[in-house]
């Protein structure tokens, strides 16, 4: 229930501590394949992200990363969400 939801703030950077690349597309979405998904420790909490600006073969446990913001898939109603994603730290 939404009574047991704490608001934390986790920090704009942390670490990856685990993370997975998702080769086959989600349908409609194939020009995001792959998709890396990782695990990032803040040092005030995880949280479960996407990582953007690096190859799948550039990516290692220990990785320092810091949060962006991106322009998201426009929606059918013409809405254009924004996300917070995770990228190295120091890319552009």
């Amino acid at each position: 229930s939404s009574r047991n939801i704490e608001k934390v703030s986790l920090g704009s950077s942390g670490k990856v501590v685990s993370y997975t690349v998702i080769n086959v597309p989600i349908e409609g979405f194939e020009s995001m394949s792959p998709l890396i998904i990782a695990l990032v420790d803040t040092g005030n909490g995880r949280v479960l992200t996407q990582l953007t600006n690096v190859k799948p073969d550039e990516v290692y446990v220990g990785m320092e990363v810091e949060a962006t913001v991106r322009k998201s898939a426009t929606t059918l109603d013409g809405y254009v969400p924004y996300i917070i994603k995770f990228k190295p730290k120091n890319s552009s």
